[in-house]
């Protein structure tokens, strides 16, 4: 019985049952992640109802526009995260406050840019809309 144990043991099966096992784990995450990016792709987020806003507000030319942004965007984060700079960022600290300061400057500028905005409109006016605009020289 012993000489059974043995052959047993360096048998080929029972060598590769590990790995088998942990090829069958990492396909069962894989599939578990995937299932997750599919979910939250699909359902509405900010983008979308941004979208659909720039669609309702300005037409279906500007949401295209904003879509194919968005769409984009998607991608070069998807890009980013597939090659590894994340683990660059984390490796390089130093590379990650220059973002965060880049990033905040940007949001910066963006907030001067609205407050420029609101300052400069005429607040005595009620905004017309669209459809209004184009009959009102009908109306007079």
């Amino acid at each position: 019985m012993p000489c059974r144990s043995a052959s047993f043991r360096s048998s080929s099966w029972a060598s590769s049952a590990p790995n088998s096992l942990r090829a069958h784990k990492m396909w069962r995450d894989l599939l578990l992640v995937y299932g997750a990016y599919v979910l939250t792709a699909g359902s509405p987020g900010p983008s979308t109802m941004g979208i659909m806003g720039v669609a309702m507000r300005d037409g279906r030319r500007p949401a295209a526009a904003m879509a194919a942004g968005v769409v984009t965007t998607s991608f070069a984060w998807g890009l980013i995260a597939a090659m590894g700079l994340a683990t660059l960022i984390v490796r390089y600290a130093q590379a990650l406050v220059l973002l965060k300061i880049a990033g905040g400057a940007y949001l910066l500028w963006h907030a001067f840019k609205s407050a420029q905005s609101a300052m400069r409109s005429d607040t005595g006016s009620v905004p017309v809309a669209a459809g209004e605009a184009r009959f009102a020289s009908v109306r007079s």
